[in-house]
Parts: C-alpha cells; structure tokens; sequence
C-alpha cells in the first residue's frame, strides 16, 4: 500500500510531505509525524522509551552494574569483557501509534512486523556483530543513566533491577527463550538494519484477541551467544537521537529504531 503524506496530529488532516506547518489549523508538524516514513506500512511506531545496559564487568569501574543504565542517544550491543554485558532494551508506544494513525488495535492482525536499526559511525568491531532479539516478560523503567557515563538516576532501569521497585528474576532482563528474531550488525560503518519480529508481535496480537487488553513489555537485543565471533560491539541510535529537540531540520535522516506494521 502506499503511505499518504503526513497527518496532522492535531486536526488529522493530511498534509503533503514539504510542509512544516499543517495547511488546516498552522501547526507546527514535527517528529514522530515528520519526516514521511522511508517504506509503506499500515502502522510505523517511532516513540517509546528504551535503555542500555552492562553486565558488572562491562561498566566503568568506578560503576557498579546497579548504576550504569543510560538513556543515550547511542549506545553499544554486543561484547566488552563479557559476552552478552551490552545489552539494549526497547518498548515502542504502539497503541499510540495505531491511535496516531486512526486504525483500531483490536481490529488489526499484522502479516509483517519489521524492527528497524541503525548503527553509528563508531570503530571497527573486527567482524559483524550477531544480534538476538526476545521479547521482554518483565516492564522495565526507562534508562535515566547521564549521557556517555551511565550514571543511573533514582528512577531508572538497570542490569539488576528493572525498575526501582521491581528486581529482574535473572540479572541482565528476564525474556521469553522460546521465541525470537536473528540478524547482525555490519562491522563498521553506518547502517541500517531491518529485523523480521513478526512472530514476536503476533504473539501479542493473539493475546489481545483473546484478552481485550494490549500487553506489550517491549524487546531486549543483546549478542547472540550461540555463534561464536570475534567480533566486539557495534552502537546503535537510541529513542533520544529523535527530532524533538529540532523539529525543523527535516534534512537530518531518521537514527531512532522504528517499528514497521503491515
């Protein structure tokens, strides 16, 4: 199908993709609605919160793995000192999304759901970084880490609690083993990444249908460590690389992960 231009999230009009201000009530049109979606889908999900994590060997070492979330607006996955210690947990706002694009939730089963990535322009990893995708079990709190030193703040995820209240059964993040998404993250360079997570989502889908109630905990994406690899890591753009500090510089390419629906 093809994606109309951008809708107002104001008055719901659509609006053709060169303008800045909306042609029916002039306001302002800024992210997530611009810039235009780079491929069609019925549904594109560009908000949430996210935070990436490290095992207790792969912090600063004045850090300690309880103080060491970050919500950066780029971050790394893959291995420091441990294999799977870079870790990057994500939960898109879908019924937003779906809100924001006037489709109901419950009257929608996706065929295809493609997670979307893109890697910064960091050194060299030595080999292509495997990636392994799992959805969540747990809620975690958005990382509130300072950017670059991951300093956690009261309020913010970590590698041994998920929220402040709320401890994971497992350190690292508790995910459903049985289910997941593969791909890699090219060695150097920026990229962008499209992960097939349909199976993930219509899980969830089904749950809705059955249940009348949207439960969605988000994603973790660590080092996949069946196959073995030299490689280190790779950084990827997070939730704070978004336009909303310039809505205007339509110029700029999308860095945040998007959720594709079709």
């Amino acid at each position: 199908m093809e994606v109309e231009g951008s809708r107002c999230p104001f008055c719901a009009v659509s609006n053709s993709d060169n303008v800045k201000f909306c042609r029916r009530c002039l306001k302002a049109m800024a992210w997530p609605e611009k810039p235009r979606p780079s491929r069609p889908a019925f549904v594109v999900a560009r908000t949430g919160i996210d935070a990436f994590i490290r095992g207790p060997n792969d912090g600063h070492p004045r850090n300690k793995s309880f103080d060491n979330s970050g919500d950066d607006a780029i971050g790394p996955i893959g291995t420091f000192f441990s294999p799977t210690g870079l870790r990057y947990l994500i939960r898109f706002d879908i019924e937003k999304a779906f809100s924001d694009a006037r489709l109901s939730i419950n009257d929608f089963f996706p065929e295809h759901v493609t997670l979307v990535l893109r890697t910064g322009n960091d050194e060299d990893a030595g080999e292509n970084v495997p990636i392994v995708v799992f959805s969540l079990t747990r809620p975690f709190a958005e990382g509130t880490g300072e950017w670059g030193r991951h300093w956690r703040k009261d309020g913010g995820c970590n590698w041994i609690m998920a929220s402040p209240d709320l401890s994971w059964k497992r350190p690292g993040g508790d995910f459903d083993e049985e289910n997941w998404a593969k791909s890699e993250l090219p060695r150097k360079g920026e990229h962008e990444i499209e992960i097939d997570v349909t199976e993930l989502y219509k899980q969830k889908f089904e749950s809705l249908k059955q249940t009348n109630r949207w439960e969605d905990f988000g994603m973790i994406i660590l080092r996949n460590p069946k196959i073995y690899s030299k490689c280190r890591f790779r950084s990827i753009y997070g939730f704070q690389s978004s336009f909303d500090e310039k809505p205007f510089s339509y110029e700029r390419a999308v860095k945040t992960p998007e959720l594709y629906f079709e």
